[in-house]
């Protein structure tokens, strides 16, 4: 099982965002002046969420945010639980391919995001059998945690409409 718990960033560049059990939804405030709740963040925040939960930064929108709203030098964190295993990602927007990993309180680095997510999924499937084929951490997360460019069309179809991904 994972839990969320939070989402947040070193130095503090935005509010961070706590995570309780169950579904958690990501609304929108409306902004002095306006009704509308466009460009409050709402989709900023699931980039980071995603980017913490190993998105290659290629694929994410986290790589277009200009360096004079948020330095190169911010990390941006979750903290959640793996099973008993008390996690943090870190993620720095300077350098978004390496990863560092506190697993309970342990730090452990890793230069590229394949082996931060091998890590992570070889810890999720711990008690299984190793003889058995496991998915990757990001494979394990893609039905719940979509593309916004997949259209929602199909459950196990989560991905960018416009890449040929099986």
């Amino acid at each position: 099982m994972i839990h969320l718990n939070k989402l947040y960033s070193e130095p503090a560049v935005f509010e961070p965002i706590l995570f309780k059990s169950g579904i958690n939804i990501i609304l929108g405030e409306k902004s002095e002046g306006s009704k509308k709740t466009n460009g409050v963040g709402k989709s900023i925040s699931i980039e980071f969420l995603n980017f913490c939960l190993l998105k290659k930064s290629s694929d994410s929108r986290v790589s277009l945010i200009p360096k004079t709203v948020i330095d190169d030098d911010t990390n941006i964190l979750l903290d959640f639980f793996i099973a008993q295993n008390r996690m943090t990602v870190s993620r720095n927007l300077g350098h978004p391919d390496s990863v560092i990993i506190f697993k309970n309180g342990t730090e452990i680095k890793f230069d590229n995001i394949e082996d931060a997510s091998d890590f992570l999924g070889n810890l999720y499937f711990e008690n299984f059998p190793v003889n058995e084929t496991r998915i990757s951490f990001r494979n394990l997360l893609a039905p719940i945690i979509r593309d916004e460019r997949s259209e929602f069309k199909d459950i196990i179809k989560c991905f960018d409409t416009n890449k040929k991904i099986p």
